[in-house]
This record gives structure tokens, C-alpha cells and sequence, in this order.
């Protein structure tokens, strides 16, 4: 009986090293983001950016820049704008006033390394938010429509800038920049 306590001690150890080697998580920073590459042995997973969150409650401006990582083929860019939405708020589709966020406008800007301005657009989240909550999620999106990927890609740098021109209801929301659709 001894041997099969410890070939079970043993199959439990490998287990616990490989259940702890898929969780690894390695990040670089990328100028003021950081594009993390979250590591599993059983699921792909894309590397993506990650920035600071983005407090709505007051009006400010956050610039961002952004430079390719080291070893990277091609730059990331954001894509998508989340924001975490209480889950009686998560309707969408009707405009309440027991919705603080929804009085929010935004200034977003995607600036190239010249200073030319690629992508320049107000978002007005009463109006313009048209993401929606994804099943089992916190999060509700709002993507975003920049120049064509080809048009980016060689770029070797950007400033992405957020401008809270009027903010939320609710000084605890926060926006997060997302470079996943």
C-alpha cells in the first residue's frame, strides 16, 4: 500500500506544478501600458494592453503613450471601451435617470507619433453606447471605430487620450481601455 500513496503524492504534485504553471502571467511595459501575455496550457489566449483605469466622476484629461514592445511584429491598439455597469443598470436599451454613468461625455483621441490626429470622436454614453453586457460578465463595451488596422500597423508609436468632458452621476465609476473586442 505504501507505493500507491506515493504515486498518488506523486500524480498530486505534478498536477499542483502544472495547474500553477498554466495560471503564469508575464507582462512588459509598452510605454504607459503594459501588454500582458496570460499564459495557459489548456486555452489560447491573446496577449492584449493594459492601462490605467479612467475615473468618470470629475473632469480630466489622461494621455497615454503607447510604443511597440520589445520583439513585437505590430503595435496594439485600444478597441474597445469598458466600463463595470451594476447589474440593475445593465438595460441598455432604456434611457434612466437611475443611470448616473449615462450623463457622461467623453473626448477620445488615438494621436500618431507627428502629432497628426487619427482618430478623434466624442462619445456621449446616453447615446453612443452601444455595447452591451456580455453573458457572464461585469462589463459592458463600447467598441470603437479606428482607421483601418493597416493604416496603424506602422506606426511605431501613439498617444491615446481620454478627455472627461462631463462626468458621471457616480463619482466611483471608471472606464477601462481595452485592446480585446
Amino acid at each position: 500500500m505504501p507505493a500507491v500513496k506515493s504515486r498518488y503524492a506523486k500524480v498530486a504534485a505534478v498536477v499542483s506544478i502544472g495547474l500553477v504553471a498554466s495560471a503564469c502571467t508575464t507582462s512588459v511595459r509598452c510605454g504607459d501600458a503594459r501588454r500582458v501575455h496570460p499564459a495557459s496550457i489548456l486555452f489560447m489566449m491573446e496577449d492584449y494592453l493594459e492601462f490605467p483605469k479612467i475615473p468618470l466622476g470629475e473632469r480630466k484629461a489622461f494621455s497615454f503613450h503607447v510604443t511597440k514592445c520589445k520583439g513585437d511584429a505590430t503595435i496594439f491598439f485600444p478597441k474597445s471601451l469598458r466600463m463595470r455597469i451594476p447589474k440593475a443598470e445593465l438595460d441598455l436599451t432604456q434611457s434612466s435617470h437611475d443611470q448616473p454613468w449615462r450623463i457622461t461625455l467623453l473626448r477620445v483621441s488615438l494621436v500618431g507619433p507627428d502629432g497628426r490626429k487619427l482618430y478623434d470622436q466624442k462619445i456621449n454614453l446616453a447615446t453612443d453606447w452601444k455595447g452591451g453586457a456580455e453573458v457572464g460578465s461585469k462589463y459592458s463595451k463600447l467598441w470603437l471605430k479606428l482607421p483601418g488596422e493597416a493604416k496603424l500597423a506602422s506606426l511605431e508609436s501613439y498617444t491615446f487620450q481620454v478627455e472627461v468632458l462631463r462626468p458621471s452621476g457616480r463619482r466611483a465609476d471608471t472606464l477601462e481601455i481595452s485592446s480585446e473586442y
